[in-house]
């Protein structure tokens, strides 16, 4: 864990926006690793969900962080099993593991007190995007998904 979070700070060396890092409880003792982008300015606006690759975490987004946040609340988060966020035991059948995983974001909407979000999700984060959108259609204001496994690099990325 140590290295995993030392490994993190270095990617998110490259931003300058204030932003704050903690735990999210959710349910079965799990946690989720969320980093928080919410200046003064927007805190009225619908929040950006940000839901990231197989095998990544947060710092996937280091290089989108600061122009995604000058709009409106951003939140990236580590999901289930990923990044510093807690290692459950999964489903083996694909229906039971996707479910673990829409569940947990809807968890982890609640505790944080969100009424609707925008959800951008690169590669798994895209496919669970859609899946909690088709779970909770009331729940997401607009969806973008980027489902380009080939695509590691987000730099440009900016929100219009």
């Amino acid at each position: 864990m140590n290295q995993l979070q030392t490994a993190e700070d270095s990617m998110l060396r490259c931003v300058s926006s204030a932003f704050t890092k903690q735990f999210i409880p959710i349910s079965s003792g799990n946690l989720l690793w969320t980093l928080t982008f919410c200046s003064e300015g927007v805190k009225s606006k619908t929040p950006m969900v940000l839901l990231h690759g197989f095998g990544g975490g947060v710092g996937l987004w280091a290089q989108n962080l600061d122009a995604l946040s000058q709009r409106r609340p951003v939140f990236a988060l580590d999901l289930l099993g990923f990044g510093q966020s807690t290692r459950p035991l999964f489903y083996t059948e694909a229906q039971g593991a996707e479910d673990q995983f829409v569940e947990s974001i809807e968890q982890w909407r609640t505790k944080m007190g969100l009424e609707s979000m925008i959800l951008l999700g690169h590669n798994l984060g895209g496919y669970l995007a859609v899946a909690y959108s088709i779970r909770y259609p009331g729940r997401w204001v607009q969806l973008m998904g980027f489902l380009l496994s080939f695509c590691s690099n987000l730099k440009g990325i900016s929100h219009s």
